[in-house]
């Protein structure tokens, strides 16, 4: 059918009205898997934040006679560990122009980009403590930029590596911590949990979450361990009631334990982290916050900033496997 003649529509009409929906559609991963699980601390109060760890003694034969005297030995001491704060910041500038004009999706530009760099820093934190492999670093008048030693950096009691690979650690010598050694790549596989889990127990850790890169949790649903791939509907089925196939497993139970599954996208795809959640945390000398920079011209400066440190209360409370990729 064809337009009448004389027909005026909208490809003649001026001033039409916008049709923009007033709102902003962002799809970006903004969690952050290790730092919701393990918390904060606001009670950092130094450039290095130090605290101590403890174990006891072996067990042996301990059986005296009847009116012994006592001996004594020298108590064992405490262990100093530390880490140090890291400053993360984001800064933006908008024009006096940019904020005062009238726009969709938001009132003001400032606080969207403060509301948006935030979430962006929350991300580097978490890929400096386990997206990469960190030293801790003290800075030097030369070089004054102090690191946080991430969490790979850390784990070094209780560990399954690929050959060639090597612990690292914390060093009581220089106070930092130090890098391990990348071995050669093997595939994921069901024995290297239940090695990392058995070490944990015989130092007396209790693992509870299994941490592991997204490329890595389609290997660890399929382990031998799940039998049944299959759940039937509900006995008493409604008329919509269906099958589910189980494709994915959320947590294992293994000889010494159960371990919650966590997918993290910021984390290094060739390792995998046993953790007791308690023994983490992550420190704040100075929280995420705004501050406003010098006016120089027609525009706003920003500066979104953070001072923090990774907390590894005990790292024998927790392992690594390392070396891995998918099965």
């Amino acid at each position: 059918m064809a337009q009448m003649a004389g027909t005026t529509d909208t490809y003649d009409v001026k001033g039409k009205a916008e049709d923009f929906r007033d709102v902003i559609y962002t799809v970006a991963k903004e969690e952050t898997p290790f730092q919701k699980l393990v918390g904060t601390n606001y009670d950092v109060s130094a450039t290095k934040h130090q605290w101590q760890t403890d174990t006891l003694r072996a067990p042996g034969d301990n059986a005296k006679p009847e009116g012994n005297d006592a001996t004594f030995q020298q108590v064992a001491p405490t262990v100093e560990v530390g880490n140090y704060c890291q400053i993360s910041d984001e800064t933006f500038m908008i024009s006096d122009t940019t904020e005062a004009v009238k726009k969709y999706g938001r009132k003001s530009e400032i606080k969207r980009q403060t509301v948006k760099k935030a979430k962006e820093l929350a991300r580097d934190m978490e890929h400096a403590m386990v997206g990469k492999v960190q030293p801790s670093s003290a800075g030097s008048n030369a070089t004054p930029v102090r690191q946080s030693g991430s969490i790979w950096t850390w784990l070094s009691t209780n560990t399954d590596r690929g050959a060639t690979g090597a612990d690292g650690g914390y060093d009581q010598a220089t106070g930092l911590t130090v890098a391990p050694t990348d071995g050669t790549l093997r595939d994921f596989a069901e024995d290297q949990v239940k090695n990392v889990q058995q070490q944990a127990f015989d130092v007396g850790a209790k693992p509870t979450v299994i941490m592991m890169h997204s490329s890595l949790k389609k290997t660890f649903s399929k382990f031998p361990g799940i039998a049944a791939i299959r759940a039937d509907a509900p006995a008493e089925r409604r008329k919509d009631a269906q099958a589910v196939i189980v494709g994915a497993a959320d947590v294992y139970q293994g000889d010494f334990g159960y371990l919650t599954a966590i997918a993290n996208p910021w984390q290094r795809a060739r390792d995998v982290a046993l953790l007791d959640p308690e023994m983490w945390e992550v420190g704040f000398l100075r929280g995420i916050s705004q501050k406003p920079l010098a006016k120089t011209g027609d525009a706003e400066k920003r500066l979104v900033n953070c001072e923090w440190t990774l907390v590894a209360k005990n790292e024998a409370s927790s392992g690594a496997i390392a070396d891995v990729q998918a099965a």
